[in-house]
């Protein structure tokens, strides 16, 4: 998922580096991370994070990624 959040241009670079970053780590170094604050981080990665789809039904998943279909970092969302 961060590997198509790179490609695709759909996130921001701080969110891709640092969860690169993070995924790399061994699980026991990883879990604080995600659960705590992680020096002002912690909540804003697990809003931005590559397991919401995988906690998503295939269903939804697939709404998701219809809906997306055609739109741009360029299409506005909000006019």
């Amino acid at each position: 998922m961060v590997a198509r959040w790179a490609n695709e241009g759909l996130c921001s670079a701080d969110y891709i580096d640092r969860w690169q970053a993070w995924l790399a780590l061994p699980l026991q170094q990883l879990a604080p991370l995600m659960c705590g604050d992680a020096e002002g981080w912690g909540p804003a990665m697990r809003q931005n994070s590559p397991f919401a789809a995988a906690a998503m039904g295939p269903n939804i998943r697939q709404s998701v990624e219809d809906g997306s279909k055609g739109l741009s970092r360029k299409t506005p969302l909000i006019s």
